[in-house]
């Protein structure tokens, strides 16, 4: 089964602004690189489609790695990506708690 990762993109000044990406590509930092590329494209020679992750490409943000996992296809890694937003969501509100 082909492994998947999560990588949260979030604006740093404002940490609860976040969002998860998910890739089958080996390194996340390529596929942020990826991201990036489309949205100056997308920006400046209007190619391609705008998706809502570019928005972070314009503020202070920063990117890391939450989840690892293997899954039968794109489909049902998409699935689970609400569970990995809750519980990054659970663990930003215990940080803020504490």
């Amino acid at each position: 089964m082909p492994k998947f990762v999560f990588t949260k993109i979030v604006d740093n000044n404002n940490p609860d602004d976040f969002t998860i990406d998910v890739t089958q590509m080996d390194s996340w930092r390529m596929r942020m690189s990826a991201l990036r590329t489309q949205c100056i494209r997308h920006e400046y020679y209007d190619l391609g489609k705008w998706r809502p992750i570019f928005r972070f490409f314009s503020l202070d943000y920063s990117f890391h790695p939450v989840y690892k996992s293997e899954f039968k296809n794109l489909a049902a890694a998409r699935a689970f990506k609400p569970q990995v937003l809750q519980e990054c969501r659970d663990r930003r509100n215990k940080v803020a708690r504490d």
